[in-house]
C-alpha cells in the first residue's frame, strides 16, 4: 500500500458519513486544541452493550446449568470459564461505553502535548513533553 492510500484513508476519517467534520481545531492564546468526534453512530455502540449483556446472561445460564448437573467440576471448570466469560464481557461493555460516550481532545500548551479522553465519569489524561 502506497503513501496515497494512507493519505486518502486519513482524509476519509476526518469526516463522518454525512460529511460533517470530525476534527475541530481551536486556538486560544498560545494553546492549540484538537477535538475529535465519534466516527460511528452512537446507536451501534448501544447495540453492542445490549447484545453483549444478553450473550453474557446466556453464557452464565449455560455455565451454571452445567455446574448444577456436575457439581464436582465446579472448581476446575465452571469458575475458570466464568472468569473468562466475565473478562470478555467487561471488555466488550467497556468498548461500548467508550464508543457511545467517549470524546478525545489533544492540546498543545507550554511545551507539552496533553491527550484527554473522557467517557461518562471516566477521564484519562496523558501528558507528553515535546522536548527531550
Amino acid at each position: 500500500m502506497g503513501l496515497s492510500y494512507y493519505h486518502v484513508s486519513f482524509v476519509d476519517r476526518m469526516f463522518n458519513v454525512h460529511g460533517r467534520r470530525r476534527l475541530h481545531l481551536n486556538q486560544r492564546g498560545n494553546r492549540l486544541s484538537v477535538h475529535i468526534d465519534r466516527q460511528s453512530a452512537r446507536w451501534s455502540y448501544f447495540w453492542l452493550m445490549i447484545l453483549s449483556t444478553v450473550a453474557f446472561g446466556d453464557f452464565c445460564a449455560m455455565i451454571f446449568g452445567a455446574a448444577v448437573k456436575q457439581p464436582h467440576y465446579a472448581v476446575y471448570v465452571t469458575f475458570p470459564m466464568f472468569a473468562l466469560g466475565l473478562t470478555c464481557y467487561l471488555v466488550a461493555f467497556a468498548m461500548g461505553v467508550w464508543g457511545a460516550f467517549g470524546t478525545e481532545e489533544i492540546s498543545v500548551h507550554a511545551g507539552s502535548l496533553v491527550w484527554t479522553r473522557k467517557a461518562l465519569n471516566w477521564t484519562r489524561i496523558k501528558d507528553i513533553p515535546l522536548h527531550d
